[in-house]
């Protein structure tokens, strides 16, 4: 029965906002990470990540207290990237942050130690091995060294004859010809060394050089797919002195290849190492091994990267990546040509559509059109591609203008690995410059400008596949920027070289953005430049759209220099709330402005308010709506005095939402009402669940007011924001809703046999009458729809107006044993929005366990057929076929699932019931009957024999009969003898139950003992009840002797006989009654009430009644 839940009514009076009214955001996301992960007190610690574009970053540090000592608000840039820096806490311990958007949060954490952060050695590489003749100078490089945590200070050479050197690329000429060994020595800016050493092979002047060994690169790490095609690279190779002649390559799996790149399958997945050995033209080898990770084939559902901004691109361009079909609220994965986590480029959420978007930056990549990228549903690990991308050459200049003498670095991406590199200075240098590429096509190069006069010159950089391309270098006045990026507001230093000597700037006026836009100063005032002509400045970037823009400064004829700036982020003020009736009380928050305290002044109406500016360029005001006329939206205007300004509108007006319901289950069915909105032109408004789509853009139909039926989506227990936006006006208005419970799918059992019919309950679905349901079953590599095959009435399933459902699923017969996942969803759809309820739950699919026996193997006329027969899992209908010697049938029934009865985790048809309750279904062999082999077999729905076999018919004397009827009774107590086994073991299971309550359960502990003893008992007294059974059948046999005493005997056994099958079924039925009340005895314990003392004295009566009754049957047998 659907749960009542309290209508509440919102009115949202502007009066009584003051919170921030959120716009939602879908595939919101944030990262944040420090810049170390310990520091000592007062340290500084850069707080930085990647969020949304232009979002507004709340930024908390809690102490080990989970006190919170540090927030912030930042904006993020166009990239989504952010930064906050604070001083390490003089408290020791472990600090979190907290980061956070709408719709999304992250954290780390650091440490503040009064112990110092140990520094990392350096790496030195000395390059080599180094060739050359007595004499002649040698050139020796380690610019390979590194120091992942400074730089290294020095580099300290021993040539191996007693000399030194020192740099990074020293050269030395050995006196006399031999083998040298070569040792560099790097220091860090933490005083740390380390050493690494080659040779140098010197011979004499005009002696035949010796053979130096060539260099294997076998490239790697690889990956690839179980029987596809993997391509290796080995032509990363060198042979110093000659040339490599063949290249082996075994790839771990028995398989082997030749050549510079060839391609192997591999038929399993694994790691494998992979070996490639090089030969020179002097038969000289070296090896290089790398790895190769090859992954089974997943089986893919749709899912897919649809759509890539760009195909060719270059170094640092930003890519939109979308895709579709995968895991709603899950986290998808990004990557550069390789699934790995050094490819790793961004990450995002799947959308409730089962839509991703998110962007990326294009790393460091080698030329070509063999790159792809990678997404990776995290949830079920499945991976697609998007591809082949074209990555295109580029280089950069830093800095792009100067004097003459300057230094300007070269870098270079996108060219062709370790390629040699031309570098050429259209009339800056008399000589090219030459440089190598490394693995992933980059190089860096240094050069200085020449003796040049003003102008505009090409840098050119081409590779040895005569890739080239080229940037623009300016010579003349210059300027030197400490910021290319940032939002408006930016307090950008700017340093110029070259303009005429003790001349004025004029802020506003001199200085410009974009051509036409004045910038200035942060003190506003003018800027003079030196005696040698230059000059520092302080210049705010002024309100502007985001783009790219040159500043331009203007020191007179022939002295007008610009440089680079990226606008990422534009002013903008935020209403809090954006409507109100006058008198209301409204927030204004100011950000991107001067990021310099300057004053800033807001206008409505008549009226007018001040603020000041904080260093992140952001300012706080409260102001009052003043008398206005409702229903217009007036501008609030906040400008700076550093050309910073922006304007937002408010609604002066009375807004009210309703909701019919305020908390309940997912599937929920709620009408969302609104008053005060505005229809002009229809009025289009819409609905969010936080970043969910509930109703989407309607129409108001009626004055200011609309009423919607929506249903929740599946989301967690908790309280939520539901945001109507009123696109006319731009408003947003918000109340909550709070989710009670879960989508929940509620099976009859989770562990089935193939075949079985499974019944399932589904609740907190759609709250809407015949909604269908989608379901699908799934494992870790195959996914089936299913949604015609669960089914209810004969048809599929649908929801009831209470969003309940019940279906029946039948495991397929030809699924493999082990677990999978069934999956429910439900969707409902408002205004082309669709939103789903979904909910799952696990199976393990078992082997099916039967044992069926015939109850004698030799049956005269006249006698009843009985089988013995337990199952794991009960048939709903199976078949019996008996036929005679002669292979006529002369018998066949259908027994259908009422005569299974349930004894602890095993179905039974007692021999009993076959005998009393199956009048229609059972064969009495009749008195005409052959004598002979008779056969039997019992078959289930799907023509499978559950079990058969043969029996005999014979022609007895009155002796033998009674003696059948002896071993009829032993059978009977045999299966007597299970069920009590059974028994016994409930009720030590009602033991254990009520041995795990509390104190107050001793006495029913004790007295469930004293019932299992019982059942105990009872099975002892079977077993003697079959012992005398066989003395009787002895006594029988010598009964045989004297006929006279024989037919007594007969005649007293059989009346023996027939009283003991009426007492076996009172053993039986007193017996199940101890079954019942045991359980009774459980169920009770639950709350220990005098029932419980009542159901386990119960239980103990009827175990000795099952006894007494037992007794009576071994007395008689035996007399």
């Amino acid at each position: 029965m659907k749960t009542y839940r309290k209508t509440l009514t919102i009115v949202l009076l502007a009066l009584l906002v003051s919170a921030l009214i959120p716009i939602p955001a879908f595939a919101a996301d944030i990262n944040v990470t420090t810049d170390k992960t310990s520091y000592l007190a007062d340290e500084l610690v850069t707080i930085s990540g990647v969020a949304d574009a232009s979002v507004l970053v709340g930024i908390q540090v809690k102490n080990p207290d989970e006190s919170t000592i540090y927030t912030d608000s930042v904006l993020a840039n166009s990239l989504g990237a952010y930064e906050s820096i604070l001083s390490a806490p003089s408290t020791l311990g472990i600090y979190t942050v907290y980061v956070s958007i709408t719709g999304a949060t992250d954290s780390c954490t650091f440490t503040v130690t009064d112990v110092p952060v140990e520094n990392i050695d350096p790496v030195a590489d000395a390059n080599g091995p180094y060739s050359g003749e007595e004499g002649v100078a040698i050139s020796f490089d380690g610019s390979g060294s590194s120091d992942e945590d400074g730089t290294i200070e020095s580099y300290a050479w021993d040539f191996g004859d007693e000399v030194d050197g020192i740099g990074i690329s020293p050269s030395h000429a050995y006196a006399a010809a031999g083998i040298y060994t070569v040792n560099l020595i790097v220091t860090d800016d933490d005083g740390a060394t380390h050493t690494d050493t080659t040779t140098a092979t010197v011979t004499e002047p005009g002696a035949p050089p010796a053979n130096v060994d060539p260099v294997a690169d076998a490239d790697g790490p690889y990956s690839g797919f179980v029987g596809t095609s993997i391509s290796f690279d080995g032509s990363g190779s060198s042979d110093s002195d000659g040339t490599i002649e063949s290249y082996a390559w075994i790839f771990g799996d028995g398989g082997t290849g030749t050549g510079v790149s060839p391609s192997h399958t591999y038929d399993d997945a694994d790691i494998y190492p992979v070996t490639l050995t090089v030969t020179d033209d002097d038969e000289a080898t070296d090896s290089d091994t790398a790895t190769v990770t090859v992954s089974e084939v997943v089986a893919k559902t749709g899912f897919s990267i649809d759509y890539v901004s760009s195909d060719v691109v270059q170094y640092g361009d930003v890519l939109t990546v979308m895709g579709s079909d995968v895991t709603s609220g899950n986290v998808v994965y990004i990557y550069w040509d390789f699934v790995t986590a050094s490819g790793l480029l961004n990450t995002t959420t799947g959308l409730p559509s089962g839509d991703f978007e998110c962007t990326v930056k294009v790393p460091s990549a080698y030329y070509g059109d063999d790159h792809y990228l990678w997404a990776r549903d995290i949830s079920t690990g499945l991976t697609t591609s998007y591809g082949p991308i074209r990555v295109m050459p580029k280089i950069t200049l830093s800095p792009t203008s100067g004097l003459k003498s300057d230094s300007v670095i070269v870098k270079g991406y996108g060219f062709s690995k370790k390629s040699d590199i031309d570098i050429t200075f259209t009339g800056l240098l008399a000589t090219a410059g030459v440089d190598k590429t490394d693995d992933l096509g980059y190089f860096e190069y240094t050069f200085k400008v020449g003796a040049v006069g003003d102008d505009t010159y090409t840098v050119t950089a081409k590779d040895a596949n005569t890739h080239i391309t080229s940037a623009d270098f300016t010579v003349g006045v210059a300027l030197t920027i400490d910021k290319t990026v940032g939002p408006a507001g930016t307090i950008v230093k700017i340093d110029g070289r070259g303009f005429t000597p003790n001349t004025k700037i004029i802020t506003k006026v001199d200085i410009t953005l974009g051509g036409t836009v004045p910038v200035s100063t942060k003190d506003g005032k003018n800027v003079t430049t030196s005696s040698t002509g230059t000059f520092t400045a302080y210049l705010v970037i002024p309100s502007v759209p985001k783009g790219d823009y040159k500043i331009t400064i203007d020191g007179g004829p022939g002295k007008v220099a610009t440089a680079k700036f990226e606008v990422d982020g534009e002013t903008c003020i935020k209403l809090m709330p954006n409507y109100g009736v006058p008198g209301a009380v409204m927030t204004v928050k100011g950000y991107n402005y001067s990021q310099v305290p300057v004053k800033v002044t807001i206008e409505l109406g008549a009226q007018t308010w001040t603020a000041t500016t904080n260093s992140k360029g952001e300012w706080t005001r409260t102001i009052t709506i003043p008398p206005l006329d409702v229903g217009l939206e007036y501008p609030v205007v906040a400008y700076d005095e550093r050309n910073c300004d922006s304007t937002e509108d408010v609604l002066v007006a009375l807004i009210i939402l309703q909701l019919s319901e305020t908390s309940g289950p997912v599937g929920s069915k709620v009408n969302l009402m609104g008053v005060g909105f505005d229809d002009t032109n229809g009025g289009d408004w819409n609905a969010t669940f936080e970043d969910i789509g509930i109703i989407g853009n309607s129409e108001i139909t009626s004055g200011t007011t609309f009423s919607k039926e929506f249903w929740i989506p599946s989301v967690a227990p908790g309280t939520y924001t539901i945001t109507v936006t009123d696109w006319n006006r731009e408003i947003h208005v918000t109340t909550e809703f709070t989710v009670t419970d879960p989508a929940t799918l509620t099976p009859k059992r989770t562990q089935v046999p193939n075949r079985y019919n499974l019944s399932i309950y589904g609740e907190n679905f759609a709250e809407k009458d015949e909604v269908e349901t989608t379901w699908y079953l799934y494992n870790s590599t195959d996914v089936w729809d299913i949604s015609d095959d669960v089914i209810y009435g004969g048809a599929a399933v649908e929801t009831t107006e209470y969003g309940n459902f019940t279906g029946y699923f039948k495991i397929p017969w030809n699924i493999e044993l082990g677990e999978y996942t069934i999956n429910c969803t439900t969707e409902t759809e408002v205004e082309e929005v669709k939103v789903e309820q979904y909910a799952e739950f696990t199976i393990e699919v078992i082997p099916e366990e039967m044992d069926i026996r015939i109850g004698k193997t030799s049956y005269a006329r006249g006698d009843i057929i009985t089988f013995t027969i337990k199952a794991s899992l009960q048939k709903e209908e199976f078949y019996l076929g008996i036929k005679d010697p002669d292979s006529n049938e002369v018998f066949n029934s259908t027994w259908d699932d009422s005569h299974w009865k349930t004894i602890g985790a095993w179905y039974y048809i007692p021999q009993n019931l076959q005998i009393d309750d199956f009048t229609d279904d059972q064969y009495t062999i009749p008195s005409d009957a052959t004598s002979g082999t008779w056969s039997y077999a019992l078959w289930d729905l799907n023509s499978t024999i559950m079990g058969s076999g043969t029996f005999q018919v014979t022609e007895k004397t009155e002796l033998e009969m009674l003696q059948d009827n002896i071993a009829g009774v032993t059978g009977g107590l045999t299966n007597l003898s299970t069920i009590v086994t059974d028994l016994a073991t409930t009720v030590g299971l009602v033991n254990d139950a009520v041995a795990s309550s509390s104190d107050a359960a001793d006495n029913a502990k004790a007295a469930a003992d004293e019932a299992k003893a019982a059942a105990d008992a009872a099975t002892v007294a079977i077993g003697e009840v079959s012992d005398k059974s066989d003395n009787a059948k002895a006594a029988a046999d010598d009964a045989k002797e004297a006929a006279e005493a024989a037919k007594t005997a007969a005649d007293n056994g059989l009346a023996a006989a027939n009283d003991a099958k009426v007492t076996s079924e009172s053993a039986k039925l007193a017996a199940e009654k101890a079954a019942e009340a045991a359980k009774g005895a459980k169920t009770a314990s639950d709350g220990l009430t005098t029932l419980v003392y009542g159901a386990i004295a119960a239980s103990l009566i009827a175990a000795l009644a099952a006894i007494v009754s037992l007794m009576q049957i071994n007395k008689r047998i035996a007399g």
